[in-house]
């Protein structure tokens, strides 16, 4: 209530980031490739927390750690994870993008491994884990779902096709297959992933993969109930998932023992 109260136009910022989470009573947010925060008590001070030398001129996700002390954004081909400390940045940790070919606009690929080495296809939902231990990316158009180190920035395929194969497959790892996904959240206990994905012919779904044995399994089928979505989330007791999309949702009722879907 209080943060729809104080919300209001007069913080230009607010009007034109790609992209936003909250945390405690903080809302971080981007301008370009600059990153700042407000609290839900005075959104009309926007504080710059730093900038990542990039050559995109925006991001796609971005994901903060409960304790503050990490910020992940995604823009085409990289993540940068950012390292802060009571507020003060440190350091970032640049996954994706190396040496002649540090242009994220243009150095896309397909491989894992150290930071330097792996190449993303537009990786675009991030979510970062609960214990700060690790990184799930949605790896659009290589159809594929990885993980990376946080502390190494070494990165794992944990499902999807190695080659970038499409499709609809619900399997362990490697035998998955994905079309499109596109955002993701995780659990409180860091034991599964959500995925939100575009789906074959637009058939949009929900899917869900167990972080300890990457076995892939439908959710729900989205497609005839729920317009292109702009961001999915958990609630703090992993009974509810929300579907952020530019229309007003209609929540489903219910209970199950799934999360619900809002």
């Amino acid at each position: 209530k209080e943060l729809l109260k104080q919300l209001n136009p007069t913080n230009d910022i607010l009007l034109i980031t790609s992209c936003i989470d909250f945390k405690n009573d903080y809302l971080f947010y981007n301008i370009g490739t600059s990153i700042y925060y407000s609290s839900i008590y005075d959104l009309n001070v926007s504080t710059l927390l730093f900038t990542i030398n990039s050559n995109f001129g925006s991001f796609h996700s971005l994901t903060v750690s409960n304790d503050l002390s990490i910020i992940a954004v995604s823009c085409p081909n990289a993540v940068y994870i950012n390292y802060l400390n009571n507020f003060v940045y440190n350091n970032t940790l640049t996954v994706g993008l190396s040496g002649e070919f540090n242009d994220p606009t243009i150095n896309s690929g397909n491989i894992n491994g150290n930071p330097n080495d792996a190449r993303f296809n537009m990786p675009y939902g991030i979510a970062l884990s609960n214990n700060n231990e690790f990184i799930i990316v949605c790896d659009m158009q290589n159809n594929s779902i990885k993980k990376i180190d946080v502390n190494t920035g070494f990165v794992t395929l944990i499902a999807g096709s190695t080659g970038g194969t499409s499709g609809f497959v619900n399997d362990i790892g490697t035998d998955a297959r994905f079309t499109l996904p596109l955002k993701v959240c995780i659990t409180s206990d860091d034991n599964f992933a959500y995925i939100y994905e575009y789906g074959v012919s637009m058939a949009i779904k929900i899917r869900k993969i167990n972080l300890k044995n990457n076995q892939v399994s439908l959710l729900k089928d989205l497609s005839s109930i729920i317009p292109i979505s702009l961001n999915i989330a958990l609630s703090p007791n992993d009974k509810e998932l929300a579907i952020i999309n530019a229309l007003a949702p209609s929540p489903l009722t219910g209970q199950i023992e799934e999360p619900r879907i809002n």
